[in-house]
């Protein structure tokens, strides 16, 4: 018998992590978040990834005309 958590243990973590951010949106969905909370989160989350500067000197119009 194959031992798939020796095999694919990637795919136990992902499940373990998924497991907790349902159980996580399920409470928010039911209790609620405060004003303080979402806004330390939306902050949290925006500063954790690569982030974009945008410059006001150079606005770039993409649209094409025809």
């Amino acid at each position: 018998m194959i031992n798939e958590t020796f095999i694919f243990p990637q795919m136990y973590f992902i499940r373990g992590y998924v497991y907790q951010m349902s159980a996580w949106a399920m409470a928010v969905y039911y209790k609620g978040m405060t004003p303080r909370e979402t806004g330390d989160l939306t902050l949290e989350m925006a500063q954790s990834g690569d982030q974009i500067v945008l410059r006001k000197s150079r606005l770039i119009n993409t649209q094409r005309v025809a």
